[in-house]
């Protein structure tokens, strides 16, 4: 497989994060409206959300490739995190980058690498 058709899988692996993402939030918006949800349960769902995102979109890519699982997760991994970034810089009008932002960042990148390898594996 060339790295054109590879680059592509890796993308579209980003996506399926990314729409995976999209759909947690918008159940966790839903039980924020019926139920009393609080700010510390809300950041462990979203942590939860971006690494099931995480590991989903690599396992996609990596068996679509089939080859260098952990540097496949890694790259759909940063991906993910860097349209995130965009995504919030476009709607709060910037960002101002903390450490739990970078925290998030290397729990991302080390379940993309993982879910890389065992996406290989399987």
């Amino acid at each position: 497989m060339n790295n054109s058709i590879a680059f592509g899988k890796i993308i579209k692996g980003v996506i399926f994060a990314l729409i995976i993402t999209l759909i947690g939030i918008f159940l966790l918006s839903l039980a924020m409206i019926f139920s009393d949800i609080s700010p510390g349960t809300n950041v462990i769902i979203n942590i939860i959300i971006t690494a099931l995102s995480v590991f989903l979109g690599t396992i996609y890519s990596a068996r679509a490739i089939n080859r260098n699982g952990w540097i496949i997760g890694f790259f759909v991994a940063l991906g993910y995190v860097l349209c995130t970034f965009v995504f919030y810089a476009v709607l709060n009008g910037g960002v101002e980058l903390t450490i739990n932002d970078f925290y998030r960042t290397i729990m991302a990148l080390a379940v993309g690498i993982f879910s890389g390898m065992l996406g290989i594996n399987l």
